[in-house]
């Protein structure tokens, strides 16, 4: 809705890498989700099955191979917004092809995906 230069977009962010990286810490080797169509599960605890719009997020990883991401320590607010970017896309927009390709964009060393 706001873009990323703006503020709210901006403190989210910051927001959800401070979250991530206290995950992290906890979890030294990493933290790995497992999707469904319709939620990001970890330890069999869903941990995010979101509403519409967002619910397209988890469907459309899915429906294009993915079956977790792994996030591990090192992670930098740069590559949270790229897996939020990827994230967000919509498979039903022009020239939004395949999301598991985009993943696969993502720092390999930081963010994995299983497809």
């Amino acid at each position: 809705q706001y873009g990323w230069s703006h503020p709210e977009a901006e403190r989210t962010l910051r927001a959800v890498h401070a979250a991530t990286l206290d995950t992290v810490r906890a979890s030294p080797a990493g933290v790995r989700w497992t999707l469904t169509p319709y939620s990001f599960v970890h330890r069999s605890q869903t941990i995010w099955e979101p509403a519409s719009p967002y619910d397209v997020a988890p469907y459309n990883l899915f429906a294009s191979g993915t079956r977790a991401v792994s996030i591990t320590p090192g992670v930098t607010i740069e590559d949270v917004k790229g897996l939020c970017e990827v994230m967000l896309l919509d498979a039903s927009d022009e020239g939004v092809e395949d999301l598991a390709a985009a993943l696969v964009t993502l720092p390999a060393s930081l963010l994995t995906t299983t497809v």
